[in-house]
């Protein structure tokens, strides 16, 4: 195509290439597009490996346009960002590729410590939950509790990384595995060790003893 004019000049300009961004933390784009007249910007338009993120848009400062980006787990590795800008007179320019990273941010740590593993309950009987979730750079926004791997619901924050859950889906005897997921901010997720709680009837088993065959004594479930 035939255009006119000089093409625009377009420089991404607060990201200093070898830098990096947590996953889950949004990545301000801030880039500077002019134009000579009678040539004026129409577009601003962010990519990375030259797939778009998306338009940048005006932030009122003369020439400078932001997108901002949510990274995500799918991004970790390096970005290779670059703009683009179009004026109205079709003229295209592409600002200089920076190389920018986003890493792994610290993953929760979570663990049960109430009750012990092993420990025997009544059926019926509400079972409270004592559960320890810290993160080393950012906050915990939840900590679910699953028992036999299905979500039984959420644990309260007490305050200094401790939480509290009490079961109460505790009807029928039978070995019960409990664990918690502790979520951060950043999306960034871990599961605790296994709690395994017996919960009885309190019934003792009855053992009956056929005299008459000989038989194999059986014992009725409790």
């Amino acid at each position: 195509s035939v255009t006119a004019g000089d093409p625009p000049v377009v420089s991404i300009d607060n990201l200093t290439p070898g830098d990096s961004v947590k996953s889950g933390e949004t990545l301000d784009v801030y880039v500077t597009a002019t134009d000579t007249p009678p040539g004026t910007i129409t577009s601003v338009e962010v990519f990375n490996n030259a797939v778009s993120l998306g338009l940048a848009n005006p932030t009122g400062a003369a020439g400078e346009y932001l997108l901002s980006y949510r990274t995500s787990a799918a991004d970790l590795g390096n970005l290779n960002l670059q703009a683009r800008a179009v004026d109205n007179q079709g003229n295209v320019a592409y600002s200089p590729v920076i190389a920018y990273s986003v890493v792994q941010g610290a993953v929760p740590t979570v663990i049960i410590n109430d009750p012990l593993n092993g420990e025997v309950f009544l059926i019926n009987t509400v079972i409270p939950l004592a559960i320890e979730a810290n993160d080393g750079d950012d906050s915990i926004i939840s900590v679910e509790v699953f028992s036999n791997a299905t979500s039984v619901g959420f644990a309260s924050s007490l305050g200094a990384n401790q939480y509290e859950f009490v079961l109460t889906q505790t009807g029928e005897a039978g070995l019960q595995r409990l664990t918690a997921v502790a979520t951060d901010e950043l999306g960034n997720s871990s599961t605790s060790d296994e709690v395994n709680v017996i919960l009885t009837s309190g019934i003792s088993p009855v053992t009956v003893i056929n005299t008459v065959n000989g038989a194999v004594p059986a014992v009725a479930p409790a």
